[in-house]
């Protein structure tokens, strides 16, 4: 996902049933190694092009030394 190897967790619906916590049945979450460290990202779901931006979102992902000030 977003050019990363990881572990995908696709959401369940809009809703809250179906898990334990609130915050895992109506998100999208992938989780992935880099550097030694562990990361995730989640997107609440809103359709079917979900799992595509999170994607996006996570390929965009820089390094804050690479962010320059305005």
């Amino acid at each position: 996902m977003g050019g990363k190897a990881g572990q995908l967790l696709s959401a369940r619906g809009y809703g809250l049933a179906g898990t334990v916590g609130y915050w895992w049945s109506n998100h999208t979450w992938f989780f992935w190694h880099e550097h030694g460290r562990l990361y995730a990202a989640s997107l609440h779901y809103f359709g079917p092009g979900t799992t595509a931006l999170l994607g996006r979102l996570i390929h965009e992902l820089r390094p804050t030394k690479q962010l320059t000030r305005r």
